[in-house]
């Protein structure tokens, strides 16, 4: 639909594309502006599907060559992009999502206000993928389910993008992993994060990554995977942990579990970080860029 049907709906107007590619006709016909949101697709190309893949190598060097500005989420991203294609730095920016509007900022900072210490249950959100390693996460249950009983909620489904993937679960902690579906109504979301011990997000690459930055928005202290985005994104205000190995994870845990004092602290960090980035901040930058190129 999108090579076929948009660039006659769009009748040689300018074009404005969030999600990675562009029609071909449009590209090297109308002014093209497109949003790269990863190279995830080549850093770690097994975790889709090799049709996806082959389109996508195929594509995007033409997005690259031939839009007139590409944006993408962050300064990590951008340095993965140049390394794999060096010639496209003329047109690529940067511009890093928000994380709630006002209105939704302040329904997760209002019901945020105490750190959730004695909750329960540890969240994931994600798809249900190789690159989110939702199998990491689970091994991870099974470790800490040896130290501290908690239940394990997954938010989050899977894409025909992705390669299949078999999700076995030990047998000690099958009865505490709930499997919660697409979640797509950010209240909901909010509600999750603030019923939550801690968000566990051990991605094995990630551009930008949002649910950290909604957690901490939501009075919800996280442990993701150390990678340049995440340091990017999170600074200190995270714990961090290695996700090929869950026994980090657990450790990361253990610690929020010891010191009342920590849990507080990366809590108030975390809130105060997430206010930094606003959806309104990132419009402005957006449309500063599309205006820079439009014609006259």
């Amino acid at each position: 639909m999108e090579q076929l049907e948009l660039p006659f709906a769009m009748a040689g107007r300018s074009l404005f594309c969030l999600g990675n590619t562009a029609p071909l006709w449009s590209l090297y016909r109308a002014t093209t502006i497109v949003t790269l949101h990863s190279v995830s697709f080549l850093e770690k190309s097994s975790s889709y599907h090799p049709a996806f893949r082959l389109f996508y190598r195929l594509l995007i060097p033409h997005v690259l060559r031939a839009a007139k500005a590409v944006i993408t989420v962050s300064q990590s991203e951008k340095a993965n992009i140049l390394r794999h294609y060096p010639w496209t730095g003329r047109n690529l920016q940067v511009v890093e999502h928000g994380v709630f509007n006002d209105r939704l900022m302040a329904v997760a900072g209002h019901g945020g206000m105490r750190p959730n210490i004695n909750s329960r249950i540890i969240l994931f959100v994600g798809s249900l993928s190789r690159l989110k390693n939702i199998a990491g996460f689970i091994q991870a249950a099974a470790l800490i389910s040896r130290e501290a009983s908690f239940q394990y909620h997954i938010i989050g489904g899977t894409d025909r993008a992705f390669a299949n993937l078999n999700i076995p679960i030990p047998s000690e902690v099958r009865a505490c992993v709930h499997f919660l579906g697409q979640v797509d109504d950010p209240y909901q979301m909010i509600q999750a994060y603030q019923s939550a011990f801690c968000l566990v997000f051990p991605s094995f690459y990630e551009s930008s990554g949002m649910p950290p930055l909604e957690a901490m928005a939501s009075g919800c202290p996280a442990i993701v995977s150390k990678l340049p985005a995440l340091e990017e994104r999170c600074a200190d205000a995270v714990l961090y942990c290695d996700p090929a190995h869950p026994e980090t994870i657990c450790q990361q845990v253990r610690r929020l579990l010891q010191d009342p004092a920590l849990y507080e602290a990366i809590t108030n960090k975390g809130r105060a970080l997430s206010r930094k980035y606003t959806w309104r901040q990132a419009a402005e930058k957006t449309l500063a860029i599309i205006k820079s190129v439009l014609p006259e």
